[in-house]
């Protein structure tokens, strides 16, 4: 049951999180002019650090990793939703 576990678990705040979400999607989207800023509105925007988030317009499963990443929360749908269908 050990061996399951990993030897090394470390926790990203917000930001470090963003950031690693951001890289993600700057790499995936290369040299393409796919990446663009998205407004994604948040019940806590006037405490918010990065209100503005990167949405590669890559597919489906790419950007629902990148929200992921972005926000933390597999769980918030509508969030996630906003990302993955930004016509919406």
């Amino acid at each position: 049951m050990d061996a399951l576990v990993p030897a090394v678990t470390r926790h990203l705040d917000e930001v470090e999180a963003a950031q690693l979400g951001e890289q993600f999607l700057r790499e995936r989207a290369g040299k393409h002019e796919s990446l663009v800023l998205r407004r994604v509105p948040q019940s806590d925007d006037a405490a918010q650090m990065l209100p503005f988030k990167g949405v590669a317009l890559m597919d489906d499963y790419d950007r629902m990793l990148a929200a992921y990443l972005l926000n933390r929360d597999s769980l918030n749908w509508t969030r996630l939703t906003l990302i993955t269908a930004p016509e919406l």
